[in-house]
């Protein structure tokens, strides 16, 4: 994995991460149990497979940690619409 794409990859791994730490927890009744700091909004991403890394007529442009080419199947799931601001990071990591 390019340098470029793995900093990509860790950046929205730790949005998820504060999505999920700051959202609300909800009782048995589906209502707020504990204050929001933030809930953002969610948008669905349906999953699927696709075949990651460098495919054959490309051997030429890609990098060696980019093979072997291969499969890798998403099951559905649900991502923050928007990016998580430095801000907002602050808040609620401390740092």
């Amino acid at each position: 994995m390019r340098k470029a794409n793995y900093l990509k990859y860790i950046a929205v791994v730790a949005a998820s991460a504060v999505i999920y730490l700051v959202a609300c927890k909800k009782d048995k009744d589906n209502e707020a149990a504990t204050p929001c700091i933030y809930e953002p909004e969610m948008v669905f991403v349906q999953g699927g497979t696709f075949t990651m890394g460098c495919t054959a007529g490309h051997e030429g442009e890609c990098y060696e940690d980019e093979k072997p080419a291969h499969q890798v199947t998403l099951s559905d799931f649900e991502i923050g619409k928007f990016e998580v601001t430095q801000a907002l990071w602050i808040a609620v990591m401390g740092s």
